[in-house]
């Protein structure tokens, strides 16, 4: 499986995706080099509360663009993107797994979802009860089921 391609230019929510996803690279980067410039003591904890703040500030924004924008490339993207921002210290892996099986209700028609596959892939390491690997075995049963895609 590959992630998703890039938005196609029909896909209309494209050009927005690239505006979130641009601001969020370049917050990404200010926060790193925050991280490397700060003494060796301090790295994880510049680093950690960097990516909260920037997680806090736009993952509602690409949630939003993903309800907005549900059944597109940009909407899956988007999605998978309010993910994995979601992933860190402090977050319950039932959560991450509610909000994958959410992917895979909402994004499981989506011509991209078998792409998205391999993204979802890191559940594996954040599930490790097995009532809850086999939540996840279910998960991927599901979306062969329900994508029409190879």
């Amino acid at each position: 499986m590959q992630t998703p391609k890039p938005p196609s230019d029909a896909d209309k929510f494209a050009p927005e995706l690239q505006k979130l996803t641009t601001r969020f690279n370049e917050r990404r980067q200010t926060v790193f080099t925050a991280y490397q410039k700060a003494p060796k003591a301090d790295q994880m904890k510049v680093y950690t509360d960097g990516m909260a703040r920037l997680n806090k500030e736009l993952a509602p924004q690409f949630l939003a663009l993903a309800n907005k924008a549900k059944g597109t490339v940009s909407g899956l993207r988007a999605r998978l993107q309010f993910m994995t921002m979601a992933e860190g210290p402090g977050t319950k892996p039932d959560a991450l797994l509610r909000m994958a099986q959410d992917i895979v209700r909402i994004e499981g028609k989506n011509p991209d979802m078998a792409r998205a596959v391999s993204q979802l892939g890191f559940l594996r390491y954040q599930l490790r009860q097995p009532a809850e690997q086999q939540k996840l075995i279910s998960l991927f049963l599901d979306i062969e089921r329900i994508t029409p895609y190879p």
